[in-house]
């Protein structure tokens, strides 16, 4: 049995928000506030943003969908480009693949995956992924090798599409 990293993360924040209520009812029990509920909703919020930026990030990469009542956050277009190649290079690269699983196991947070160490492993590999293919189709050597995951959801798109 495999847990997929993005159930795991939602199983850590759950887990989290509970530890969150806990601390909000023992300090309502001895400290009771008339805005219990906000200070909670607060308390939760911390601990779900990380979470919610990562899930809604990814499902805003699917053609037709759309956020409704915001824009989204600036510099989201780079953010899936620069996760669609760590998750590329994580393929072969140990240490970018234990920076990726980090996150959504809530060990570190999504900044962690901007790290100069993680972030010259991700270019480095990029520009070696480049370079090798060019060598071999000197046809078309711009062309980006993808991963197997960039591959099934190319292929998603365009079923989605197609439907």
């Amino acid at each position: 049995m495999c847990l997929q990293p993005i159930y795991v993360q939602g199983m850590t924040t759950s887990a989290l928000d509970a530890l969150a209520l806990d601390e909000s009812l023992r300090q309502q029990r001895l400290r009771p506030r008339a805005d219990f509920e906000q200070q909670f909703q607060h308390r939760i919020a911390q601990t779900v943003a990380a979470a919610w930026l990562i899930a809604t990030g990814e499902d805003l990469c699917w053609e037709g969908i759309r956020l409704q009542g915001t824009r989204p956050w600036f510099g989201l277009w780079w953010t899936q480009r620069y996760m669609n190649l760590v998750l590329q290079q994580a393929r072969e690269d140990l240490i970018v693949s234990n920076a990726y699983f980090n996150v959504p196991n809530r060990i570190d947070v999504p900044e962690s995956l901007m790290h100069p160490r993680v972030l010259l492993r991700v270019f480095a590999g990029t520009l070696g992924r480049i370079f090798r293919n060019a060598q071999s189709n000197p046809n078309d050597p711009g062309q980006l090798v993808l991963s197997p995951e960039a591959i099934v959801m190319r292929q998603a798109r365009k079923e989605f599409h197609n439907v």
